[in-house]
């Protein structure tokens, strides 16, 4: 048995019209642009976040590792860093907070550098490498994988500047620039397509919601 159907036996109903509400405060921005309903939905929206995620941060990272200091030691480091940083309004100490904001920077700087490198650059290398299958089974895929390597060239080759426009170099980058703005506009359009449909489909789930709101609100009003 669900204990909080027991206590509070319409809390589902009440969640679900409380959605509802935000959900037509937030489309309200279609109608009547900025207005003071829609600014009063993003404001819970940001303090609900805020405040789900500090209430997670305390109860799952901070008091845990608080309480495990004493078995481990070395958490007195990082608990240490966190006092420096909490020591930045006070200016005569405020020094203390740039050694945990420069730890933090550099290990951000270095991961997301190694993170880009290993997780982007690389695999999209590699994979425009081996794209070309040059095989008789599947001569489709042999032309994929031309079309993608030759994509990838003419893109790269599209954002060199510096080479002369007279002489052999300048008359084929005169070629090959059109060639890369186009293969760069299709991955642009297909990029914002996917991102079009995605939100559609977001679109098209409130809206359904909403309709499930209604419904249950028409039954309940009629007594059903």
């Amino acid at each position: 048995m669900d204990i909080a159907n027991v206590a509070f036996p319409y809390a589902s109903e009440i969640g679900m019209a409380v959605a509802a509400l935000l959900t037509l405060m937030v489309y309200s921005y279609l109608v009547l642009d900025d207005n003071l309903v829609f600014r009063l939905a993003a404001h819970i929206l940001v303090g609900v976040a805020v405040g789900y995620a500090v209430v997670v941060a305390v109860h799952n990272v901070l008091l845990p590792r608080l309480w495990a200091i004493p078995a481990d030691l070395t958490l007195l480091v990082p608990f240490l860093l966190c006092l420096f940083l909490l020591v930045r309004p006070a200016k005569g100490v405020a020094w203390f907070s740039n050694y945990p904001i420069a730890l933090m920077l550099g290990v951000g700087a270095g991961l997301a550098i190694v993170g880009a490198v290993a997780g982007t650059l690389v695999p999209q290398v590699l994979g425009s490498v081996v794209s070309i299958q040059l095989t008789a089974s599947d001569p489709l895929a042999a032309v994929n994988g031309l079309i993608v390597l030759v994509g990838v060239i003419v893109t790269l080759v599209s954002f060199h500047f510096t080479a002369r426009r007279a002489g052999p170099a300048g008359r084929l980058l005169r070629w090959i620039r059109p060639a890369g703005r186009f293969f760069i506009a299709v991955a642009l359009g297909a990029l914002f397509a996917g991102l079009l449909v995605s939100r559609l489909s977001l679109l098209v789930g409130r809206i359904e919601f909403l309709i499930e709101a209604a419904g249950l609100a028409w039954r309940m009003a009629v007594g059903q």
